[in-house]
Order: C-alpha cells, then structure tokens, then sequence
C-alpha cells in the first residue's frame, strides 16, 4: 500500500515470504474499491488496524480493523471510537492496544497532529493529542508506535532538516512527549522518508524513500536510534542548565547551545 497523497485509490494487498522471496501480491478479501492503505499488525496478536476512505467524504479516512483467524480475515470494522469528522489516517499500534495516528480535525484547527488512543476499561477507547511537543510541527504525520509504547517515530518537514519529509523520533518521559529528534544520515537524505513500519520480530525498520521501499536492519536502526537520544539527552540537559542559570540570573553571561 501507499500514503494517500496520490488521487488513486489504493487497494490493499499481501504477499508472502517463501525461500527468502516475496510472492506476487494478491488483493486481500476485507479491501474495498473505495481505497484502502497503510495496515498494521497489533504485536503479538492477529489483529490488523488500516485505514480506509470506505463511507466517508471524499478523500477523508477513517481507521477500520480486522483480524486474521488462521482460515481467513474477520468482517473490517471501523473504529467508531476513535474516528472523527476528518481524516484519520496511518494507524500503527503498541503491545498494549494504544493507536497512534495522524489526524486533521477541528480541535487541531486545521493542522496535522499525532493522536493517541488507549483501550479503555469500557471497551472503547480515550484519544486525544499526544502530550508534549510532539505536535510542533504542522504537517507531522506517519507515527510508527513502538511495542513498549514509549518511543514513536514520525515524519516532519522542517528546514533544519536533509530534505523533505525526514523520519525523526520522540521519547515519553515523565512530562510527555519530547520534541521529535531527526534520525540523522543512517536514515534520512534529500528525497522524502516516510511510512516507517517495524517487522513483527521488531528487528528490521522498513520505510519509503521517494517511491522505493527500504529496510535497515536491527543494527543501523538501534544507531539511528541512540544517535537521536543522544541528541536530545544533550539538548535536555543544556535546556535544564540553562534555566538553573537563569533562575541565578547568570544567564546573561552564559552561553546556550541549543541541540
């Protein structure tokens, strides 16, 4: 499947892996002609969350589920839940059934943020903005969820950063989500990253750069990863250096490097 910025729609397809091959791609049964794109396995379960333009308004999106029972896919069902009036698009989901998820809607008066949707203890699901600065940019989107639920990986459009959209990662911490940490050169270049999805053994990072599908195995994506916390470990602590200074009123005299 496809980001949805294409006015094409979209059909859902699987293959399988056979003697180190991928098999040609078949539709799936539970696809619809409307379009649909960008599924995603639960870890450790058989459910697969997607997005889909199925009953909606034109070219909004809405997060739809199924499950595979071993024989064939469960009846897709919409996440009536979670879904608002505007599009709701690349579901992805840790171990314990939290969605994250980019949406454009009227609390986020006309930008893009990452949402995220826990499993409540009714059944249904409590979602709101992901706390932090996570949502500093606009146009973020793509959120990749980790299994453990404390790291996500997103795209931004920045002009700090090597081009295009560029994969960048965010750490919960005690106050929220920091802001996100560009993934730096293992990863990004000057044509677009995006669509960052994990393997079911959590070993390889897959993702989109231009139109062709890349993989990095546990390796290079550890590095990726530790290089940006790293980052922002360094960024953090000058922040907190910083406002000790100013709380001394020294902070004139010292110098603040900003990560």
């Amino acid at each position: 499947t496809h980001h949805p910025e294409g006015e094409a729609p979209v059909l859902m397809q699987r293959t399988r892996g056979t003697d180190g091959h991928w098999s040609e791609p078949v539709a799936v049964s539970f696809g619809d002609p409307a379009g649909d794109a960008d599924a995603y396995f639960q870890p450790g379960t058989d459910r697969l969350v997607f997005m889909s333009q199925r009953g909606t308004e034109p070219a909004n999106w809405d997060i739809w589920e199924t499950a595979w029972t071993g024989e064939g896919w469960t009846e897709a069902r919409p996440i009536a839940a979670i879904n608002g009036p505007g599009s709701d698009i690349y579901p992805t989901v840790a171990a314990d059934g939290t969605i994250a998820f980019a949406t454009t809607r009227e609390e986020t008066g006309g930008d893009r943020q990452i949402w995220l949707a826990r499993p409540s203890e009714d059944g249904g699901y409590e979602s709101g903005p992901a706390p932090g600065a996570l949502n500093r940019d606009p146009r973020v989107s793509n959120p990749l969820i980790f299994p453990d639920g404390r790291r996500i990986i997103v795209f931004e459009i920045r002009e700090d950063g090597q081009g295009g959209p560029d994969l960048a990662v965010s750490c919960l911490t005690a106050t929220g989500w920091t802001a996100p940490v560009n993934l730096g050169l293992v990863v990004n270049t000057s044509a677009p990253e995006y669509a960052p999805m994990l393997d079911a053994g959590g070993e390889w990072l897959n993702f989109i750069r231009g139109d062709t599908l890349m993989q990095l195995d546990d390796t290079d994506e550890r590095l990726a990863v530790a290089l940006a916390e790293a980052r922002l470990s360094r960024a953090t602590s000058e922040r907190d250096r910083y406002q000790a200074l100013q709380d001394t009123g020294a902070a004139a005299t010292a110098r603040f490097e900003q990560a």
